[in-house]
């Protein structure tokens, strides 16, 4: 019996580091295993090395088109650090954008940010304190965390590009690439955008401010940025009584519509020391804030000088680029940033109208408050590998993604509704394989032109959305019919297959009330674990709840070794229960 319980061990433990393997070649495959099991929020994404191509919660992607990006959760401290690409690059031209209030020369807007397809980055003209203070909320944790590649002023003189990659910098505008990974920002955008609420002056201020406001409540850092910059440091160490004061970045930062209000908590710089390397931290609003002291931007030469040596050597040993005097701005969300897109309309739900007259998103609880009666009859489970060229990895044949389809009884349209990473749709330029209008490059998708600015941002691996979306196709068969037209090896499905078809058997199961439930579901855990709380954990529990069944699980066998059913999820309210700001379960 003993000998049984080990075999069974061992072959669970195989089944685990199966489903986690990576296809990259020699040392680093083993390497990015490891981290993907030890680390739910830090997900390798399956690729490809041979074809360059990469899976994004089924969107396919050219791995050059994609770049490395940093998350961080709440105050855990949890760096992830992404060796390939992963936030959707160059949207530019290639989506059909067209800005309204751009400039002939393409390179200035009148209304940055108003609308997902814009570019345009926003510095230098921030909100006034108490616009921010409105958006921004109390000081407290729970907002999602982003990080910004900070550059110093003279990063391109002289047409040498330094502290920053080739691929995020446009040689002919002479310019930072919109929506990059790292958010690159010089020092000047960054400190010409902070505005500091809820802290008394310091005397740096004070003195630039004289005759201005004396409660420090709506002092901004336009009039500090030369002197901060020539001096490098403040002298200031009065403690604040009156709470302590808070920095705020307002504008649009490195063209993502959805990053407009952050507060500033950190700012570190890299370092090489022999051989070792990482990040000191230079100012951070815990230790530096009730100090009075404002943000400043560092003596980077200092870190710089003695580290070519150490630098080289630790590429050699990790493959890594380490290079000393980087620097980088950690900034936080509001909190109520972490529940939903906007503040007046939680929950990380969005329903997309393909089928009315006008395409609309809609998303959070207004979904509840429509009008639409139809009643959903029939539920189905539907599941596919993604295509991703001839040659598949382990991983690749074993990466099943599965999806719930709703027949109406209305018979005009029916609804794909799956959960996926965080802002994967917003921050792809609304693509989705279940629309035909995905690989249009001249005009864009019909999804990206119906989104909010709110939505744009990059994802987050380890935080999910439901996705729901109206299709022409009104039952299984159109469906079908629709999936088989792209399934190929260089399309975009492989081996689709039904798993179970059901009459719904809910008492209420209207479109109001479907909606109802999935927002209680997504508010009540909004965590995403590759082996977990997947697509096909969540594709199980809503069949199983739509049909009143309690023996569907999750398609591939190795999702049903740590499946738990979690239909009860639907059922309350989830505004009842106390709300958790990290995507973790609430209570």
């Amino acid at each position: 019996q003993a000998e049984s319980t080990k075999r069974r061990n061992r072959k669970a433990e195989w089944c685990h580091t199966v489903a986690k393997m990576s296809v990259r070649k020699s040392q680093r495959w083993l390497q990015s295993s490891m981290s993907m099991l030890t680390d739910s929020s830090s997900i390798e994404i399956s690729q490809d090395d041979e074809n360059n191509l990469v899976i994004f919660d089924g969107v396919l992607v050219d791995k050059n088109e994609r770049h490395e990006s940093y998350e961080t959760f709440g105050t855990n401290e949890l760096e992830y650090e992404s060796d390939e690409e992963n936030i959707a690059a160059e949207v530019g031209n290639k989506c059909g954008e067209v800005c309204e209030g751009v400039s002939e020369n393409g390179l200035t807007c009148c209304n940055p940010g108003s609308h997902s397809r814009c570019v345009h980055s926003l510095y230098g003209k921030p909100k006034s304190a108490e616009e921010i203070e409105s958006i921004i909320g109390p000081n407290e944790d729970g907002g999602h965390i982003w990080r910004a590649h900070v550059l110093p002023n003279d990063f391109d003189a002289d047409g040498t590009v330094r502290f920053l990659k080739p691929r995020d910098y446009d040689p002919k505008k002479k310019a930072i690439k919109p929506r990059r990974g790292v958010f690159p920002i010089t020092e000047k955008d960054l400190f010409s955008s902070l505005v500091c609420i809820a802290g008394k002056e310091s005397s740096a201020e004070a003195a630039s401010n004289s005759g201005g406001d004396k409660g420090g409540n709506s002092s901004t850092l336009k009039n500090l940025v030369s002197t901060i910059s020539s001096t490098g440091s403040s002298s200031q160490t009065i403690i604040n009584e009156e709470g302590n004061p808070r920095w705020i970045f307002s504008g649009v930062l490195n063209g993502w519509p959805g990053l407009t209000c952050l507060e500033l908590r950190k700012i570190e710089v890299r370092y090489v020391s022999g051989l070792k390397g990482g990040w000191t931290t230079h100012w951070s609003a815990k230790k530096h804030g009730p100090r009075n002291i404002p943000p400043t931007f560092p003596d980077i030469e200092k870190y710089r000088s003695g580290s070519r040596i150490g630098s080289k050597m630790l590429k050699t040993m990790t493959g890594k680029n380490i290079n000393a005097g980087d620097v980088r701005a950690t900034f936080r969300s509001p909190s109520w940033a972490s529940r939903g897109w906007s503040e007046e309309s939680p929950g990380f739900l969005f329903w997309f109208e393909s089928t009315a007259e006008i395409p609309r998103m809609r998303y959070g609880t207004d979904l509840a408050l429509g009008s639409d009666d139809a009643l959903c009859e029939r539920v189905h489970m539907i599941n596919h590998r993604y295509a991703v060229g001839e040659k598949e990895s382990a991983k690749d044949r074993l990466t099943y993604h599965s999806l719930v389809f709703l027949e109406w009884d209305h018979g005009k349209y029916g609804t794909v509704v799956e959960i996926g990473y965080l802002n994967g749709i917003g921050g792809y330029s609304g693509k989705s394989n279940w629309f035909h209008d995905k690989d249009d490059k001249e005009n864009g998708t019909a999804m990206y032109r119906a989104l909010p600015p709110e939505m744009v941002k990059p994802w987050k691996t380890g935080v999910s959305e439901i996705r729901c979306s109206d299709v022409p196709a009104s039952n299984l068969d159109e469906l079908m019919s629709y999936i088989e037209n792209y399934t190929g090896p260089t399309k975009r499905f492989v081996d689709p297959n039904c798993s179970f078809s059901h009459d719904v058997r809910l008492t209420y199961c209207s479109r109001r009330n479907i909606a109802t439930y999935l927002l209680n579901y997504i508010r009540r855990d909004q965590t995403y674990s590759e082996l977990r709380r997947n697509c096909q954990t969540f594709s199980a529990d809503l069949c199983g709840f739509l049909a009143g069944k309690n023996d569907i699980s999750p398609y591939h066998p190795i999702n049903k070794i740590e499946y738990h059913n979690r239909m009860h999820l639907f059922l309350y309210e989830s505004s009842k229960y106390k709300q958790s700001n990290l995507g973790k379960k609430s209570a």
